[in-house]
């Protein structure tokens, strides 16, 4: 078995770009990703517009595709700002309609999981803090508390290259300042994923320069050692 993936492989490294597209675009080949792979290492220049289209036409279905994409688009280049726009649009959509109905992660996370970390990394990684207000979608308690914490992470990172200034990081620090007001109890912490949401509303919280951030993060470490010492460690 191993010996025929690697003789198929052999073989992929030998292929023209017009060869390795045949196999990227091929949904039941075994070897599209190392194809797209390939491809981005050559900087074919036909590969974001398509990765692109891929994500603006994708079913929710297709999971493993879905993980494959967006692993793709996250560590993928995008320059130009007609791309980066839709990304923008495309990005949370996608992580938006593959959360719906995921189930909690358990110690192994599935594809899914790993399509909406990478979809709303990258969306946080190229948005213009204008339309940062897109991740309030992602903070509704109807949020499965796990894709929640993606999305804190991201809003600290937004704000940790742009000033928490404006009325789209005033909404952002309102919402998680009562998120914060209202999980930094022994209860959360206890619950699945509550340490992480403390630990991400205190983060986004100092990113956002919220004046109430130091109290949440003295009380969050009075809850337990691990939670100050992790809390320390996103300053």
């Amino acid at each position: 078995m191993m010996a025929a993936r690697d003789e198929a492989l052999d073989a992929l490294e030998q292929l023209p770009p017009e060869g390795l597209w045949a196999v990227a675009r091929d949904p039941a080949h075994p070897l599209r990703e190392v194809a797209l792979r390939d491809l981005r290492a050559a900087d074919d220049l036909r590969l974001r517009p398509y990765l692109l289209n891929e994500l603006e036409t994708y079913l929710v279905d297709r999971e493993p595709w879905a993980e494959t994409l967006l692993g793709l688009i996250e560590t993928t280049q995008f320059i130009d700002e007609c791309f980066r726009v839709r990304l923008c649009v495309a990005l949370p959509k996608a992580a938006y309609e593959l959360s719906l109905d995921a189930p909690d992660p358990g110690i192994v996370d599935l594809p899914v999981h790993r399509a909406v970390r990478s979809a709303l990394r990258r969306f946080a990684s190229i948005v213009p803090e204008p339309r940062a207000d897109r991740m309030l979608a992602f903070l509704t308690p109807a949020t499965a508390r796990w894709v929640r914490n993606v999305a804190l992470f991201g809003i600290a990172n937004i704000y940790s290259v742009s000033a928490p200034e404006g009325p789209v990081a005033e909404a952002l620090r309102a919402e998680v300042n009562a998120q914060a007001r209202a999980a930094i109890n022994p209860e959360t912490v206890k619950a699945a994923y509550g340490s992480a949401y403390v630990v991400e509303l205190v983060a986004a919280a100092r990113a956002l320069n919220d004046p109430d951030a130091p109290q949440f993060a003295e009380d969050a470490s009075k809850l337990s050692a691990f939670l100050g010492r992790m809390i320390a460690r996103r300053r």
